[in-house]
C-alpha cells in the first residue's frame, strides 16, 4: 500500500518541481519526474530500513521520507545537469 503512495508522492513532487524549476524542453521535466519517482521510493525504502515507517503501512514518517527523497533527488538532478551556454 505505502508503496504505490509513494509512487503517487513522487509523481506529485517531480509535477510541482517542473513548476518550480525552469525545464529546458520535454527530457527535462522528464528527467525531473524520473528523479523524484527514484528519491520517493529510496527515500520510503531508507525510512522503513531505518525504522522512520513501513514497507505495508501508509503512515507519517514514511511519507516524509518518501518526500524528502524525491526533493533531494531533484536538487541532486538540477544540480548535476548539463548547463546550455
Amino acid at each position: 500500500m505505502s508503496m504505490i503512495a509513494w509512487v503517487l508522492l513522487g509523481l506529485a513532487s517531480g509535477a510541482l518541481g517542473v513548476l518550480l524549476l525552469p525545464p529546458q524542453g520535454p527530457e527535462h521535466c522528464f528527467r525531473i519526474i524520473l528523479a523524484a519517482l527514484a528519491g520517493a521510493a529510496l527515500g520510503g525504502l531508507l525510512g522503513a530500513l531505518f525504522g522512520l515507517g513501513s514497507i505495508d503501512l501508509l503512515d507519517t514518517p514514511g511519507t516524509l521520507c518518501a518526500v524528502s527523497g524525491s526533493i533531494v533527488a531533484i536538487g541532486v538532478q538540477h544540480y548535476l545537469r548539463p548547463r546550455s551556454s
